[in-house]
């Protein structure tokens, strides 16, 4: 790994640039800025540096602090690899990561000092107009419908002007009590508090208290056989494609949305996906088998363009269209009560689908067990066994068959 500077303008005609610290390791090269704007008269053309003024040390002193803090992410990286290639993408992607949660945690003490006694209305408005865009696209639109709720809630129960000091148990209580007045399934409920929870938390406050109701579905996954039927439907639309392949790679490799979409050619290494899970920050490695390999390759080593919302919306239709339609019997909770509906399976596909035909039907027929699934997706063996690994009588009935 070989760092050095680049000095870049938007326009040509500019007269001022920003710095950044390139990072090379073979071919990649990864830019990372350190957010100092300087003139061009300023930067040395032939050294590739800045020029030693006076003025520019405090600039100097930013750009060495950056370099030194790179060189302590690649030594850790080095340390975790066990000897394997430690790229320029891993280490542009490990630096960002360490610094949103530096600057996560410094917006949050600043926040515990400056909210003081502002109402919780207009703390939310704050929060959302501040926060929201850290969050992906096809999250930000629940997470504002959530806090919406939060925002009626108060001003329904005579608490408009709640501030801080107010948001103890009991107001989270009411809230819960109202949610579930709603006839919200459980699932939806549960939603709402998760996200709620996330602005509750950025006030300091301890969400530790906050339990999410009890939205444990019945697992559907796709059979082999439904695999196989889903690869070789025809299908004409190319969204309905993008969506069906994007599906079939969480069914092969078992990662989640979120980091699936993250996926290029500099995490991957030797035939194996390398990358720190988005949501846990835990390394992932994962085995890239032909049936996955074969998709990636056709869109140039990255997961297709699509939005996890697409992908839900599409996937039901291209498994319609492949046959996938007998008819399944589900467990809904809806308001604290449950009901028993039959839907066609189709209807019940969605991303979350795929993890579960990974771990239940993909990996097993890998021969690998629980531990090296755990090892595989980042779960834990006891979320695998109580949720994910539950006994599916579709693929008993299938092995039956088979003998």
């Amino acid at each position: 790994m070989k760092y050095g500077l680049l000095f870049k303008k938007k326009n040509k005609k500019d007269a001022e640039g920003r710095v950044y610290v390139a990072v090379y390791f073979k071919e990649q090269v990864e830019l990372v800025s350190t957010g100092c704007t300087i003139q061009e008269q300023d930067w040395d053309k032939s050294r590739q540096r800045l020029k030693s003024r006076e003025h520019l040390q405090k600039v100097q002193k930013i750009i060495n602090n950056i370099q030194h803090r790179l060189e302590e992410v690649e030594y850790n990286l080095i340390r975790e690899s066990q000897g394997r290639p430690v790229t320029a993408v891993m280490l542009k992607s490990r630096y960002k990561e360490n610094f949103e949660k530096q600057l996560e945690q410094q917006l949050v003490a600043d926040k515990k000092v400056k909210a003081g006694q502002r109402s919780l209305i207009y703390l939310t408005n704050q929060w959302l107009d501040t926060e929201i865009s850290r969050f992906q696209k096809s999250t930000q639109k629940g997470i504002q419908s959530s806090i919406g709720h939060f925002v009626y809630y108060l001003q329904k129960s005579g608490q408009a002007s709640a501030t801080l000091n107010d948001l103890q148990p009991g107001l989270i209580t009411g809230f819960e009590r109202y949610l579930m007045g709603l006839q919200l399934a459980s699932s939806s409920v549960g939603k709402t508090l998760k996200e709620c929870r996330w602005f509750f938390k950025s006030l300091g406050y301890d969400v530790s208290g906050i339990k999410l109701p009890n939205s444990a579905k019945d697992i559907v996954v796709l059979t082999a056989n439904e695999l196989r039927l889903l690869e070789t439907v025809d299908l004409e639309s190319t969204e309905l494609q993008k969506a069906r392949d994007a599906f079939l790679l969480l069914c092969y490799l078992g990662m989640r949305v979120s980091d699936l979409k993250r996926v290029n050619s500099g995490f991957i290494v030797d035939g194996k996906i390398v990358l720190r899970q988005q949501k846990t920050g835990r390394e992932l490695i994962v085995p890239i088998i032909p049936q996955a390999a074969e998709i990636l390759h056709r869109y140039g080593n990255r997961c297709p363009k699509i939005s996890e919302q697409k992908i839900n919306e599409a996937i039901k239709i291209a498994c319609q269209k492949a046959g996938i339609n007998q008819p399944v019997n589900v467990r809904l909770n809806k308001g604290g009560q449950y009901f028993d509906v039959t839907k066609p399976k189709h209807k019940l596909i969605s991303t979350h689908t795929g993890g579960k035909t990974f771990i239940s039907v993909v990996a097993p027929g890998f021969g690998l067990n629980v531990q090296e699934i755990s090892a595989i997706t980042g779960k834990s063996i006891k979320t695998l066994l109580g949720h994910y690994m539950k006994p599916s009588l579709e693929s008993a009935i299938e092995k039956m068959k088979q003998r």
